[in-house]
């Protein structure tokens, strides 16, 4: 008879066990879901401000330098016959206070040129990529692709403008801008905890990153440059091999610049937060 109650003891007191234990699993569960959902859309939603936020500044820096250029070409001393020393005295004064221009060069078809940086005795612009690009554009401005300057240490992209004179001669300005500014716009931007926004060349050389080490490394081989480039769609979500939903990267590459932007956060970036919803619990 002890026995028997024992044995009913027993259960009922497992009954009571799971009873208890059953509906926090439940909710545990259901919270931890929720809850993990919801940190991902906001990562989500800081992904995509980041990358909104590069592609504007690059935007303002692209047209603000193009606007800049256009009247550039509307001194005097591009109008007529080419003075070497009259259009650098018109440059210097009408670029003087703009610290977006890093250097500017002008060049003829005669290969005569001015830069306000010092430069080779045997330079020749006319077969500068800038040079030959603003030809082909033919009075648009033209870009080339993000470079390492080696004066500054600081990645740049030079924009160029065919310029004809009264008198059929033919010449090219050139303006080498840096990226720096959207740089230290990118330093006071959090995407999540681990999160990183970056601007990479068409090549794959990243030019801007908040991971600062990030700055000048080729990923043309790496897994998110390859499915970047073979995405079909200009915007959207890729995710890599060890996606876990919680590091599906963020891409847009409908600029009609030579840079993309995706932004990212590392597979571990809810731990601290899902964590200690499990330990609360």
């Amino acid at each position: 008879m002890k026995k028997r109650k024992k044995s009913i003891g027993l259960y009922v007191m497992l009954t009571l066990v799971l009873v208890a234990v059953i509906p926090i699993i439940v909710m545990l569960t259901s919270s931890y879901l929720t809850t993990k959902n919801l940190l991902i859309e906001r990562n989500d939603l800081n992904k995509e401000s980041a990358v909104n936020l590069i592609l504007a500044e690059e935007k303002n820096l692209r047209k603000s330098t193009e606007d800049k250029l256009k009247s550039l070409v509307e001194l005097p001393a591009l109008k007529n016959e080419f003075s070497m020393g009259r259009i650098r005295t018109d440059l210097a004064s009408a670029i003087a206070g703009t610290t977006s221009f890093l250097t500017t060069t002008f060049g003829t078809e005669d290969a005569e040129y001015i830069s306000f940086n010092p430069l080779p005795d045997d330079y020749n612009p006319t077969i500068r990529p800038w040079y030959k690009g603003a030809i082909k554009a033919e009075g648009k401005v033209y870009w080339t692709a993000p470079y390492l300057d080696t004066v500054s240490n600081q990645f740049v992209t030079s924009a160029s403008i065919m310029v004809k004179n009264s008198r059929n001669q033919v010449g090219v300005l050139s303006v080498d801008v840096s990226y720096e500014g959207i740089q230290n716009i990118l330093s006071a931007f959090t995407v999540g905890r681990t999160g990183n926004v970056s601007l990479v060349s068409e090549t794959g050389v990243v030019v801007i990153s908040k991971n600062t080490k990030q700055i000048g490394k080729n990923i043309k081989d790496e897994e998110v440059f390859k499915k970047i480039k073979a995405a079909t769609s200009p915007t959207g979500m890729i995710q890599l091999s060890d996606s876990n939903k919680v590091n599906d990267i963020l891409y847009d590459k409908s600029s009609d610049s030579n840079v993309w932007a995706y932004s990212e956060v590392q597979a571990n970036d809810l731990e601290k937060e899902l964590g200690s919803l499990v330990w609360s619990t």
